[in-house]
């Protein structure tokens, strides 16, 4: 198992993540944003490659060992239905 972590408010611009998809395959990219609240209540990212933003939920930091990033590295299966990575 890849040990993750969901981002958090204090993750930099350029940190590399998974993202889950709205189709639920995983994207490996990097955030192209601090992390901010809207509605007074949900934690959102930019992230590269990707238009609009995603839920902090939905975004989980990455060692850069686990996986190399690359300009489209879109890993369809990385995850497991409940949004938590394994290892492929």
């Amino acid at each position: 198992m890849i040990e993750t972590q969901t981002i958090s408010s204090s993750t930099p611009i350029g940190t590399p993540v998974v993202v889950v998809r709205d189709n639920g395959n995983a994207a490996w990219t990097r955030t192209r944003s601090e992390p901010y609240v809207i509605h007074n209540r949900d934690l959102v990212v930019f992230v590269e490659g990707i238009p609009g933003y995603y839920l902090a939920e939905r975004c989980f930091v990455v060692p850069l060992s686990s996986q190399s990033l690359s300009d489209d590295s879109t890993q369809p299966g990385a995850f497991h239905a409940t949004g938590a990575p394994n290892a492929t």
